[in-house]
């Protein structure tokens, strides 16, 4: 009697274990975009899928990929879509646009995603990077430490032998409520192209406070990780620019952050583009942006973007002419 009820269970639980594994099989294949790795950031990794997935599209198609990098700013600033449009006006239609921007990850972060998209066969066209003034800011507290914790990250394909093993893994963080956000958030391009939010788009975009100006501290480390993108880059044949991300033009107080630490913050930057010769195009001038361009100091909103977006591509077509422009006003006469 007791043998036959021990069978009993294990058939139960050989049951509910091949039924388990067969939902999280489905599950992992049926989810856009969902990451297989080693380690476990989702926020990350989702962006580096996206982006991979993305980059196997465009081989179908015979295209090279333009790839934008950077924090929130870019993330919600560089509307892709829009200049992929101008680039079939301009007759370049084998470029495509793709932003791997995340929010809240600076130059640390960013140095191992892109290693881990080139370990991924990933080699863009050309990378422009995106910097926000508060990029190198160590006292920053959007820091995310993704870039410290996680020097060894190895994506995985998505093959039966790795779902078994890192699916409950990769699944776990969708039935949580933020994660959930943050993964309708990035496949939903951020909603950077969405004139009018509805109240769950608003929810996702969360609410940006405006910091002191008391904490900030220019961090070398970070802008060593930014030249080591660079290098990165060179290494490969991968041209790399940067840009300057604009500011809101209203100030609501001399002490708010970031706007006392434009000229240090700046200088730094272009200090490196100086050195090793990439262009670097600064986008916060006085005229360029108005506040109506502007959700908070410092990311745009949808017709924000598009300026945003219609600069730097222009830019870019100057950089491909040929010409390596490294403007702008820096005098920093605006900035004293």
């Amino acid at each position: 009697m007791e043998k036959t009820v021990v069978i009993y269970l294990l058939k139960h639980v050989v049951s509910i274990g091949i039924v388990a594994f067969g939902i999280i099989i489905a599950a992992t294949y049926a989810i856009p975009h969902l990451p297989i790795a080693n380690k476990q950031n989702f926020q990350a990794l989702l962006q580096v899928q996206i982006t991979i997935d993305r980059q196997q599209e465009d081989e179908l198609n015979g295209k090279k990929m333009l790839l934008f990098m950077g924090s929130s700013v870019v993330e919600r600033g560089i509307a892709e879509n829009y200049i992929d449009s101008l680039l079939r006006k301009k007759e370049i239609a084998t470029i495509r646009t793709t932003n791997s921007a995340v929010g809240g990850f600076f130059a640390d972060a960013n140095l191992v995603l892109l290693r881990t998209l080139l370990a991924n066969g990933i080699i863009p066209e050309r990378i422009v990077y995106g910097i926000f003034i508060d990029d190198l800011n160590g006292g920053s507290v959007i820091h995310n430490d993704f870039g410290r914790k996680n020097p060894n990250l190895e994506m995985r394909q998505k093959n039966l032998l790795n779902v078994l093993h890192f699916g409950p893994q990769a699944l776990s963080p969708i039935v949580d409520v933020a994660m959930l956000h943050l993964y309708l958030f990035a496949v939903n391009n951020a909603y950077r192209e969405v004139p009018q939010l509805s109240a769950f788009q608003h929810l996702t975009f969360g609410e940006n406070m405006i910091k002191r100006d008391s904490n900030y501290q220019i961090d070398t480390t970070l802008l060593v990780n930014l030249e080591s993108i660079y290098l990165l880059c060179k290494e490969h044949d991968i041209p790399f620019a940067i840009f300057n991300t604009p500011l809101r033009p209203m100030i609501e107080s001399p002490a708010d952050l970031p706007y006392a630490h434009r000229r240090e913050a700046y200088e730094a930057v272009a200090q490196l583009a100086y050195k090793h010769g990439f262009p670097i195009w600064n986008l916060d001038q006085p005229g360029l942006f108005n506040d109506s361009d502007f959700r908070d100091t410092y990311h745009v909103t949808p017709i924000g973007a598009r300026k945003m977006s219609g600069m730097v591509l222009q830019k870019i077509i100057e950089w491909k002419s040929g010409i390596i422009m490294q403007d702008s006003a820096f005098d920093f006469t605006f900035f004293r």
